[in-house]
């Protein structure tokens, strides 16, 4: 039996598959299996897939009849594998040679269900990888690599950590326990499994070193969200139910929800470029912190340590409604002009 099964969702990544595959064929830790699924390439990938395939009797091919998108195709990994851990690796992307042998010797060492490890990211044709990544930055500053922790001892700094699959090595008995998998949606499929993954309490431990290598390409799935922000927020929501509906206190609630309201900004900010997206936006983001003016008082939020963007959001609502979203579309001088007025006429004991 292997130990580790590596799932490879391909979909039109001939330039970069190689690369792929030979990361992982190439491991020092030999035990693994491959499965690769091609979600019906039309560029040569499935071809490279096959020839790999005939070379490598670890490789699985599965080949879908419809293009159904990368949610559905990992999920169809994780439930055909077959080791005792699960790692997810994006076509486009690489590993470390030795990432499957220092993640079997951390699991072997700790009894715990996932493994994280850090991610440099570089851009597509470019050497050089982008110094400003750290992934494990905030969970490391504060608890050691060889220490072993559960989830909701640090939600404050795991609730950090950021959506994607492939930066985590997971034991699959539990991601089957609790019925983890992603949504079958065709962008951010992987943040409705983080959030369920993390209100499962896992026992968790990390390897603070850059072991795999994460391509930023124009064309990414990532980099075209416009045409799919209906899925974008519809995820969004489907995470705050799931938080807001755990058993979680307050104050873990609170952690959650400030993560995913940052998760919310960057992704609305720097990825909808549209202006009837950003609109849409808008009014949507109105109507999340709405939600949470309803659910928390301003000291349970302060007590969370919510940043003052956080706050400026919530109190630009609670003063000027929808309002404030036109300002803000219209003319950033403007809106801010508004807040700061607003923002040194509140009493002070509303911060405390």
């Amino acid at each position: 039996m292997p130990k580790i099964s590596i799932i490879i969702p391909v979909y039109n990544v001939a330039p970069y598959l190689r690369q792929c595959l030979d990361s992982v064929i190439n491991q020092t830790f030999k035990d693994i299996e491959i499965i690769c699924i091609d979600d019906c390439s039309t560029d040569g990938s499935l071809a490279i897939l096959k020839e790999y395939a005939a070379l490598d009797n670890r490789i699985t091919l599965i080949e879908q009849k419809s293009n159904q998108g990368v949610g559905i195709v990992r999920n169809i990994g994780e439930k055909n594998a077959t080791a005792d851990y699960i790692l997810f690796l994006d076509s486009d992307d690489y590993i470390a040679q030795d990432l499957c042998e220092k993640l079997l010797n951390k699991f072997a060492a700790n009894d715990v269900d996932a493994v994280y490890f850090n991610s440099a990211f570089f851009q597509d044709g470019c050497d050089n990888f982008l110094t400003n990544r750290d992934r494990l930055k905030d969970i490391s500053q504060k608890i050691p690599p060889t220490e072993i922790f559960r989830a909701s001892q640090y939600y404050e700094s795991v609730t950090k950590l950021t959506n994607p699959v492939w930066y985590k090595c997971y034991k699959k008995d539990f991601l089957l326990k609790h019925n983890i998998f992603c949504s079958e949606v065709r962008c951010c499929e992987d943040s409705f499994f983080t959030v369920n993954f993390l209100l499962a309490d896992p026992k968790l431990s990390y390897i603070n070193e850059f072991l795999h290598f994460y391509r930023i390409r124009a064309n990414s799935l990532s980099k075209n969200i416009d045409k799919k922000v209906d899925i974008f927020f519809n995820e969004y929501e489907k995470c705050m139910n799931s938080i807001l509906s755990s058993e979680l206190s307050l104050q873990n609630k609170l952690f959650f929800i400030k993560a995913r309201v940052r998760w919310l900004r960057y992704w609305t900010h720097n990825k909808i470029k549209s202006k009837k997206c950003r609109q849409l936006n808008q009014i949507r983001r109105k109507k999340y912190f709405e939600q949470i003016l309803s659910l928390f008082s301003f000291s349970d939020i302060q007590k969370a340590k919510f940043d003052e963007r956080f706050w400026e959001d919530l109190y630009a609502i609670g003063k000027f409604g929808l309002s404030f979203y036109k300002d803000y579309s219209s003319g950033y001088l403007r809106y801010r002009v508004k807040f700061l007025i607003f923002k040194f006429s509140y009493t002070p004991k509303e911060r405390k």
